[in-house]
């Protein structure tokens, strides 16, 4: 289960670190012109922003905003993610190293540390990333469901 976890949080963070956060459920998959016709705004994508600044890369899956970190900060995340991919992988079993509950944690530490360096003013409370790393995310009618679920 835990690598389910951490194989999800890791696929997340790859995609905030493309496309910034993820927009509110209500305005994910709508177009622009969808958008301003319903008059829906993303205020939490006003204030969560990244460390540095962001420059604008479009979601072809309309579930982020778009305001994809600096170069500096997705080098922080894409190190992160290897550094925590490297700590729950395969090679470790290969090397006779046990995956421990604790490793797994450490990995999620680290995770959070570039998550608080890359936005130090949090990620919105509708954000994979922060539900998961709050321990409230509700993965019920989705594929990550299971793939926690089945895990051993």
């Amino acid at each position: 289960m835990l690598i389910a976890v951490m194989s999800l949080m890791c696929a997340e963070m790859e995609e905030l670190a493309k496309y910034g956060t993820l927009l509110p459920p209500n305005m994910m998959g709508l177009t622009d012109d969808q958008v301003h016709d319903l008059k829906l705004v993303d205020e939490w994508g006003e204030t969560c922003l990244p460390s540095g600044g962001w420059t604008f890369n479009r979601d072809p899956m309309g579930r982020r905003n778009g305001r994809q970190p600096n170069e500096k900060m997705r080098d922080v995340i894409a190190k992160t993610v290897a550094e925590a991919k490297s700590i729950v992988s395969k090679k470790q079993v290969q090397a006779e190293v046990s995956l421990t509950q604790r490793m797994v944690q450490s990995a999620l530490d680290i995770l959070q540390g570039a998550v608080m360096i890359v936005y130090p003013m949090g990620l919105p409370p509708h954000e994979t990333i922060r539900q998961e790393l709050d321990n409230t995310e509700d993965l019920s009618g989705t594929q990550a469901s299971l793939e926690v679920s089945h895990s051993p």
